[in-house]
C-alpha cells in the first residue's frame, strides 16, 4: 500500500474520483505509509521522480533509475493531467553536499556561486532536491550563477 498526493482537484476529478468518497484520517495514521515517488505515462517510457514538495524530474536513464535502488514496480501509471499539475524540479544537490545547481534548459548543471545569487532569484531551499552521485554527474556542467 502507497499514498498517493494528488495535487490539485482538477487530477481527483480525472480520475473520475468521487468526493463523497473521500475519509479524513490521522497523520499518525498515514504517516507511516510510504509514498509514490515514481511514476509515468503509460504510453511514454520516462520515468518521473516526484520531490517532497512534489515537483517532478525526469529520470534520465536506466544506469540513474538503478544507483537509486528503484525498480519498475515502484513504478506508478498517471494521466497526462496528473504529470502536468506537477512543477518541475530544477534545483538539485548532492545529498548532504553543500552545493545548489540549476537545472537548466539545456540539460547542464549550473552551480550557484553564494547564497545570494540563489534567493535573490527567489528561490527557497524547499525547492531543492537531493540527487546521488551518479545523477550529479551525469549532467554537464554550465557556467556557473553569480
Amino acid at each position: 500500500v502507497l499514498k498517493h498526493w494528488l495535487p490539485t482537484a482538477a487530477v481527483f476529478l480525472s480520475y473520475g474520483f468521487n468526493w463523497n468518497n473521500v475519509r479524513t484520517v490521522s497523520p499518525s495514521a498515514l504517516d507511516p505509509v510510504p509514498r509514490v515517488k515514481l511514476v509515468k505515462l503509460a504510453n511514454d517510457p520516462t520515468v518521473y521522480y516526484i520531490t517532497e514538495p512534489g515537483r517532478k524530474r525526469a529520470i534520465p536513464n536506466q544506469a540513474i533509475f538503478q544507483s537509486y535502488g528503484n525498480s519498475f514496480g515502484e513504478v506508478f501509471v498517471v494521466n497526462q493531467t496528473e504529470l502536468d499539475a506537477y512543477p518541475p524540479n530544477t534545483l538539485i544537490h548532492l545529498e548532504r553536499g553543500p552545493k545548489i545547481y540549476l537545472l537548466d534548459s539545456s540539460g547542464a548543471k549550473r552551480w550557484f556561486t553564494t547564497w545570494r545569487a540563489f534567493t535573490s532569484r527567489g528561490y527557497q531551499w524547499n525547492d531543492v532536491a537531493p540527487v546521488n552521485q551518479t545523477e550529479l554527474d551525469f549532467y554537464p556542467t554550465g557556467s556557473p550563477i553569480q
